[in-house]
């Protein structure tokens, strides 16, 4: 499975990204909107990791969308909201978490757990179900 993460926080990217490496994920990381966009586009990946904002003010998520409608936008606000979050679920996203270090572990089980079951569907669908 592949993510991009999407952002210039490194004190909360960087420990990000290397959780979801040392869980076997290939991370890809992407500084801005352009970048991010053009990953997806080369790579396929499967999960978007980005700050809310970016996601939802920049209709970046739209975008992600719009290139790869099963991929799985999930976003960090610094100000997480009962509004915001509506405008999140509106945007697209699927995921939205404080952005703050106490919730990468959650991120990163949430990234697995979703991984596990994208890969049971794509099993079952290359094999008709055959011995299941």
């Amino acid at each position: 499975m592949k993510v991009i993460i999407v952002g210039r926080d490194k004190e909360l990217m960087d420990p990000l990204a290397d959780r979801l490496t040392e869980a076997g994920l290939t991370v890809i990381p992407a500084e801005n909107a352009s970048s991010a966009l053009a990953a997806l586009k080369k790579s396929h990946a499967q999960f978007v990791v980005a700050d809310s904002a970016l996601l939802i003010d920049q209709n970046l998520s739209q975008e992600f969308l719009k290139r790869s409608p099963l991929v799985r936008l999930v976003g960090f606000s610094a100000h997480p909201t009962i509004p915001g979050m509506v405008a999140a679920l509106t945007a697209g996203l699927v995921d939205y978490f404080p952005r703050t270090s106490d919730y990468l572990e959650a991120v990163t089980k949430l990234i697995l757990s979703e991984g596990r079951r994208l890969a049971r569907w794509r099993n079952l669908l290359l094999t008709d179900g055959i011995g299941e």
